[in-house]
C-alpha cells in the first residue's frame, strides 16, 4: 500500500495526474460528501472505508470533481480539485468515527488518514487522502446498515454470502512485508554518475508461519540492475506504461523457496545494484518509471508493491 504520510499538495497532485481515472482502488470524492459530516456522511465514508479493506484495498481522496461521465468514457475521471474541506472538521473526529464499531466492525489495521491543506487557504481549508489497506481482519461489517461491501466497478457493492465466507479465509494466510532501504554505493567523476544498492527484504509480520515462497523483481533496464547470484534472470519484458514509449524491464526472480519463516523473522531476498547518470536522470524525470515486485506465498492471493525510481535515489 502506498505510504501517505507525509504527503503535500505536491504529491497529491502528482499521484492525481498519474491515476486520472477510478478504479478498483481508486475512488475520487468532492470535498461536499463530507462537508456537513453528520450521519448520512459518516455512514457514507465508513461504508467506502470498509469496502476497500473488504477488497484488495484503495485509496480516497476527498476534494476532487470528476469528469461528466459519457457513453464513449464512462469511467469516472479526475477535473479538477475543488475548494477542500472546513477545518472545522477535525482530522480526530474523522478517526474517531473510521475506527467506532459503531460504524465498522472490527478495526482496520494500518488504516491512514491525511489531511493535506489546500494551496493559498492559510490553513483554513485541507483536502483529505484515506490509504486503506487490503485488510487481514475482513470482513468488516458496515454496522448502520449490517451489511457487507466490497470495492467493484468503481462503487461500493453489497457482497454475496460466498464472497464473506472467502474473506474470511484471509485470517489463515501468512501476511508479510517487503522493505528496500538503498544506499550510494559510491560516485565517479563530480557526481555525474551515481551507484546504488537496494536490500530487499522479506518481514513475516503476521501470525502464522509462511512455508513456501516465490519472489520476482521488475526493474527498468536504463538503471543496469543487477542481483548477482541471489535471483535468476528471466528475458527483458516492455511495460507500455507511456503514451510515448516502451519501456524495457529486466526480470529478476528466485527459485521456489522451502523453508519456515516465522512470525516477526526477517530475511534478505536480494542486494540490487544499479546506477544513475545525467542521461538516465533526465529519463526518470520525464517518464518517472517505477519497480515492481510480487511474491506468491502458500496457498494465498500474491502480493505486489511498487516504487518510483526517483524515490530510489539521491541526484
Amino acid at each position: 500500500m502506498i505510504d501517505i504520510t507525509n504527503w503535500k499538495f505536491e504529491d497529491l497532485e502528482h499521484f492525481v495526474g498519474e491515476n486520472v481515472q477510478e478504479d478498483s482502488h481508486l475512488d475520487f470524492k468532492e470535498s461536499g460528501a463530507i462537508s456537513v459530516w453528520d450521519k448520512k456522511q459518516q455512514e457514507d465514508i465508513t461504508k467506502d472505508v470498509s469496502a476497500f479493506a473488504n477488497a484488495d484495498g484503495g485509496i480516497l481522496i476527498y476534494g476532487v470533481v470528476e469528469g461528466k461521465s459519457r457513453a464513449e468514457e464512462p469511467v469516472p475521471k479526475f477535473e479538477r480539485f475543488d475548494g477542500g474541506i472546513s477545518t472545522s472538521i477535525t482530522r480526530e473526529s474523522i478517526e474517531n468515527v473510521l475506527t467506532s464499531e459503531h460504524y465498522i466492525h472490527k478495526k482496520i489495521d494500518g488504516l491512514q488518514i491525511k489531511p493535506i491543506e489546500v494551496p493559498n487557504s492559510e490553513g483554513s481549508r485541507f483536502y483529505l487522502v484515506i490509504a486503506v489497506p487490503r485488510s487481514y481482519r475482513a470482513p468488516h461489517m458496515h454496522n448502520p446498515s449490517w451489511r457487507y461491501y466490497k470495492r467493484h466497478n468503481f462503487k461500493a457493492e453489497p457482497m454475496e454470502g460466498y464472497e464473506v465466507e472467502d474473506i474470511r479465509n484471509r485470517i489463515i494466510a501468512p501476511k508479510i512485508q517487503i522493505t528496500y532501504p538503498y544506499k550510494i554505493r559510491s560516485m565517479d567523476g563530480q557526481g555525474e554518475v551515481h551507484y546504488y544498492a537496494a536490500q530487499f527484504f522479506l518481514e513475516n509480520v503476521g501470525t502464522r508461519s509462511l512455508k513456501d515462497f516465490y519472489f520476482e523483481l521488475h526493474v527498468p533496464a536504463l538503471i543496469a540492475p543487477d542481483c548477482g547470484d541471489s535471483l535468476l534472470q528471466r528475458p527483458q519484458s516492455e511495460i507500455d506504461d507511456y503514451e510515448t514509449e516502451d519501456l524495457v524491464y529486466k526480470i529478476f526472480h528466485s527459485k521456489p523457496q522451502a523453508g519456515v519463516v516465522f512470525p516477526g523473522q526477517k530475511l534478505m531476498l536480494c542486494e540490487l545494484t544499479y546506477k544513475v547518470d545525467d542521461s538516465i536522470y533526465d529519463v526518470i524525470a520525464e517518464h518517472n518509471p517505477k519497480f515492481y515486485w510480487r511474491i506468491y506465498k502458500d496457498d494465498s492471493p500474491p502480493d505486489s508493491g511498487e516504487e518510483y525510481v526517483r524515490e530510489m535515489e539521491e541526484f
